[in-house]
């Protein structure tokens, strides 16, 4: 916001030598990450003022009545190059594009994490990761799960949410399944499993509702921070790494139930938290 104010500041003496100060209207709205109503009537309103749209007609307007540009110009007319792309007309040699300056930069950054993987370095190299993911995240290592029965449970997650599990099958070995609102497991997966012989042990992580929307977990929004805006950083701590340790404390459930999960299955953004999950239980020695 800072910086816009200094570029509207600092593009008023042209407007004023123009004879048009007053063509330049700022409109700041303060709000998190969207539209708010305010910004919204001064973008209007500019269209109004400046396109000579005074009737605020809803109808969509276009030269010459038709539905495009082409009605106006034709091919030649809009092709600024000579063969139509800046990568390959003669007259902008060098042809430097948006990848030319990136591969340079990537190609660096690649051979520089090749070399962290060599044999020497390995073992440091991953203990880096597992620092820095921490770090990132806000992942903290959960304490014990207290939670009793083996066909379901609810044990106590990050802050004041709640974990409610839910466990289908009775085989020998446990599979965690956590899918998100917008992409849940499917049933026919989990039947897969249970049928195959595996326990499927399934819990609602905080910020998604399951199948028991009454089970008091944080709220729907937890995710996307709309009903609660910054929870994240006022806690102090990412969603990711809130996430992550809650997937940690049902495989310790899963673990102290069932015995060790074989295998965790995610679905939508919630693979990274599952990522930093495996990174997190190594460095643990889970």
């Amino acid at each position: 916001m800072r910086a816009g104010q200094r570029a509207v500041e600092e593009s008023l003496p042209a407007f004023h030598a123009m004879g048009k100060a007053e063509a330049l209207n700022v409109s700041i709205g303060e709000y998190h990450h969207g539209w708010c109503n305010k910004n919204r009537e001064a973008m209007y309103a500019f269209f109004a003022s400046n396109l000579g749209n005074s009737e605020a007609s809803s109808e969509e307007w276009w030269p010459s009545g038709f539905g495009n540009l082409s009605a106006l110009f034709d091919a030649s007319q809009l092709q600024v190059t000579s063969t139509g792309q800046v990568r390959t007309a003669p007259e902008c040699k060098p042809n430097l594009i948006y990848h030319s300056f990136t591969r340079d930069i990537a190609s660096g950054l690649v051979a520089e994490l090749r070399a962290k993987r060599t044999a020497e370095r390995s073992a440091q190299f991953f203990e880096d990761i597992r620092s820095a993911a921490a770090e990132v995240s806000g992942f903290r290592a959960p304490a014990a799960v207290e939670a009793t029965g083996t066909s379901g449970a609810t044990i106590k997650g990050e802050g004041r949410c709640t974990l409610p599990i839910e466990v289908s099958g009775k085989g020998s070995k446990p599979v965690v399944a956590i899918g998100s609102d917008k992409r849940a497991i499917p049933a026919s997966l989990i039947d897969n499993l249970t049928q195959a012989g595996y326990t499927v042990v399934q819990p609602t992580l905080c910020g998604f509702i399951g199948k028991n929307a009454s089970h008091g977990a944080f709220p729907k929004s937890y995710k996307g921070m709309a009903a609660v805006p910054d929870i994240a950083r006022n806690l102090n701590r990412s969603v990711v790494g809130i996430h992550a340790a809650d997937i940690v404390r049902v495989s310790k459930y899963a673990q102290q139930r069932f015995g060790r999960p074989v295998a965790t299955i995610v679905t939508g953004e919630l693979h990274v938290r599952a990522r930093a999950r495996r990174v997190f239980r190594c460095s643990l020695g889970l």
